[in-house]
């Protein structure tokens, strides 16, 4: 409900119920409504904050999950040594390069003795990482859970 239609309904509520005893209930109301709407034209609401707003909608931050990937990283093949300086660097360059949003494919671990060895250090490094923020499982064309996506976080400097 917008402002000004609360405005209406409360301005409604109170010109019906005007005071029998008061003789001057009724230019006492008219004179505040007056008022009032000369405020709100001083003043009027601001249009990002009404639900009708187009402008509202775009403030709203959009979901992690719904934004495109920027770039990504394939670490098959890698130990986990290998694959967290592989990923460092590749956060690293991503940030210099203005990316928000990237994949790091690191597989399932199917074809290992230990399971996904590589998905867990990699899913630990990240976690620990001054700048990564949200992640999670992509969809499953994009890798599904043998690949996380995750957000970077840019610091002031």
């Amino acid at each position: 409900m917008s402002f000004e239609e609360i405005f209406r309904r409360w301005e409604k509520r109170n010109s019906e119920s005007g005071d029998p005893a008061d003789p001057d209930g009724g230019e006492k109301a008219q004179r505040e409504r007056e008022r009032l709407e000369s405020l709100l034209d001083q003043y009027p609401p601001d249009p990002a904050f009404t639900s009708e707003s187009e402008e509202h909608s775009r403030l709203e931050k959009p979901h992690p999950r719904t934004l495109p990937i920027d770039d990504e990283l394939d670490l098959h093949g890698m130990t986990v040594e290998e694959a967290t300086a592989v990923t460092q660097r590749f956060i690293e360059s991503s940030l210099a390069a203005g990316h928000r949003k990237v994949l790091i494919v690191h597989g399932k671990g199917l074809h290992s003795q230990d399971g996904g060895v590589l998905k867990q250090a990699i899913r630990r490094f990240l976690e620990k990482h001054p700048d990564t923020g949200a992640m999670g499982t992509p969809k499953q064309r994009d890798g599904g859970s043998g690949a996380s996506w995750v957000m970077l976080r840019y610091r002031s400097r």
